[in-house]
C-alpha cells in the first residue's frame, strides 16, 4: 500500500494498493510537499517527506518483520514450557457492533426494515439481527459493508459468527454471505432453516483473490415468509490478512537463563529437569527463528518445584487387598565433595597443582562431562571450527577456505550451503558475540 499526503493541504491525498509486481504509479499529482507512506504485509513500514515538483521514482527495499511468539509460560511442577505461536495475521477490518449503529462504519441496509442491532444477543452481545417482524413474504433484504481494501497480503480471510433461531420449516428461509467483486456478488456462504435452529457457528472464508482489491461484504436474508424464523444474527465480522506457510518460520529457540537449551518446531518444550534445582529462580525465553533472522523473545520467570515421581507402579491382588510395588524416582546426577585434604604429591615439577585434594563422588550419575549430547556429519573432515548463532551451526576448515552452514530440519542437522569469505582460510575456531560471527 502506498499513500501520498500533501502536508499543506491534507485533503489532497493519493492511495493505491500495489499489484503483485510491486510497482505503483500515480500519473497525476499536485505539486507540493508530501508525506509518503509505504507498507507491505509482514514488512516494516517506510516513510519519507519529500517535495514533489515533477516526475520522481522511489526504489524502496523493505525489511521483513520478525514476529515474536507470545505468552511464554512454564509449569513449575513439570517444567513444561508453552507459548502462543508467532502471530502473522493483520486485522484489515472489524465489526463487533459495539457502537449500536450500522452507520458508524458505513453499513447500509436495503430491501426492507428487518435488519437492526440486537443488544441482548451476540457472541457476545450485541450483534446484527434480521428479525422476523414485521412479517414479510417473498422478501430479499441485505446488510452491506462499506468498501474494504485488501493489503496485498499472501492470504486474506473473512471471519464471522452466524446464528439462526428458527420457528417453523413449512417455508424455506435463507441467508447468503456474498462478496462484491466490482461487477457481481459472489457467494461465500449459504444457510437455511430446513433443519431448524443453527447454533452460533464460527466461519472462515478464503478471499485470497481480493487481497489487492477493494470489495464489499453483504449478508442477504431472503425467503418465502419471515414468520417461520425468529431471527438471524451475525457477529464478529473480520477481514484478516494472513501470511502463507508460516512466512518461512523455521521454528523456535528456547533459552534458560540466557543459555540456549533447545530448538523445536512445536509450541511446547520440555525443559530437562536436570537443568533446574528445586526452589531456584529461573527465566525461560523463546524466540522465533526465521530464514532472515530471529524475533524478540517472550520470557517467563518461575521458581522450579519439580520433584521426580516414583516409577513403574504395579499392583498385585491379594484377596481383599492389593500389594503395591514401584521403582525409586530417577533423580538428576550430583557431584558431592566428601572432604578436602592437603596435597602431598606433586610428581611433575613443571606443573602447577592446587594445594588441596577433593575427595568427591557422583550421586545418581546419569550424565558426565564430555557426554555426547548430539552429533551429525559435516561435509568433510578437517572442520575443527564450530559456532552457532542460535539458529544455524557454522563450521570452518583448517586446511582450506570452506565454511559450512547447517540448520535443524526435523531434529537432523542438515547442510544449507557451503561458502567462502575472501581472505579467510585455514581457520581453527569461530566465535559469536550475539550479533556477529567472528573469524
Amino acid at each position: 500500500m502506498v499513500k501520498l499526503t500533501n502536508t499543506q493541504y491534507p485533503d489532497t491525498a493519493y492511495f493505491a494498493v500495489a499489484p503483485a509486481n510491486g510497482i505503483v504509479t500515480f500519473p497525476h499529482v499536485w505539486k507540493g510537499n508530501y508525506d509518503i507512506w509505504l507498507y507491505k504485509f509482514t514488512f516494516t513500514e517506510w516513510t519519507l517527506n519529500d517535495d514533489i515538483n515533477g516526475n520522481k521514482t522511489y526504489n524502496v527495499n523493505l525489511l521483513e518483520n520478525h514476529y515474536p511468539p507470545q505468552n511464554m509460560f512454564v509449569d513449575d511442577l513439570s517444567l513444561l514450557a508453552s507459548w502462543n505461536a508467532a502471530h502473522l495475521d493483520l486485522l484489515v477490518f472489524e465489526e463487533l457492533w459495539n457502537s449500536g449503529s450500522f452507520t458508524t462504519q458505513g453499513w447500509t441496509t436495503s430491501g426492507g426494515s428487518n435488519w437492526g442491532i440486537a443488544t441482548g444477543v451476540g457472541l457476545p452481545a450485541p450483534s446484527a439481527q434480521f428479525n422476523w417482524s414485521p412479517e414479510v413474504t417473498n422478501y430479499d433484504q441485505s446488510l452491506t459493508s462499506p468498501n474494504i481494501t485488501g493489503i496485498g497480503s499472501p492470504g486474506l480471510n473473512l471471519k464471522y459468527d452466524i446464528y439462526l433461531s428458527s420457528y417453523g420449516t413449512t417455508t424455506l428461509e435463507e441467508m447468503a454471505v456474498e462478496i462484491w467483486d466490482g461487477t457481481t456478488w459472489d457467494r461465500l456462504g449459504y444457510y437455511n432453516n430446513a433443519q431448524g435452529d443453527i447454533p452460533w457457528t464460527s466461519e472462515i472464508k478464503n478471499i485470497d483473490s481480493y487481497s489487492f482489491s477493494t470489495f464489499k461484504i453483504r449478508f442477504r436474508a431472503y425467503g418465502q415468509d419471515s414468520y417461520n424464523i425468529n431471527n438471524w444474527n451475525v457477529d464478529n465480522i473480520r477481514v484478516v490478512g494472513v501470511a502463507k506457510s508460516g512466512k518461512n518460520l523455521l521454528g523456535y529457540n528456547v533459552y534458560l537463563n540466557d543459555i540456549q537449551i533447545g530448538f523445536t518446531n512445536d509450541t511446547i518444550y520440555q525443559i530437562p529437569q536436570n537443568l533446574c534445582t528445586y526452589g531456584q529462580i529461573y527465566t525461560a525465553c523463546v524466540e522465533a527463528a526465521y530464514e532472515c533472522g530471529v524475533s524478540q523473545n517472550s520470557c517467563y520467570t518461575f521458581a522450579a518445584h519439580y520433584l521426580p515421581a516414583p516409577r513403574n507402579l504395579e499392583a498385585t491382588p491379594i484377596q481383599d487387598a492389593a500389594y503395591l510395588t514401584w521403582d525409586y524416582p530417577v533423580v538428576g546426577s550430583k557431584l558431592e565433595v566428601l572432604d578436602l585434604s592437603p596435597r602431598t604429591s606433586m610428581p611433575n615439577s613443571t606443573v602447577e597443582y592446587s594445594p588441596l585434594v577433593a575427595n568427591q563422588q557422583m550421586i545418581n550419575a546419569t550424565e558426565a562431562i564430555w557426554d555426547v549430547l548430539f552429533s551429525f556429519n559435516v561435509t568433510d573432515a578437517a572442520r575443527p571450527g564450530i559456532e552457532t548463532d542460535g539458529t544455524y551451526i557454522y563450521t570452518a576448515q583448517w586446511n582450506g577456505a570452506n565454511f559450512g552452514k547447517y540448520e535443524n530440519v526435523g531434529g537432523t542437522w542438515t547442510l544449507v550451503t557451503e561458502f567462502t569469505i575472501s581472505g579467510a582460510s585455514n581457520l581453527r575456531d569461530l566465535a559469536y558475540d550475539l550479533s556477529l560471527i567472528h573469524i
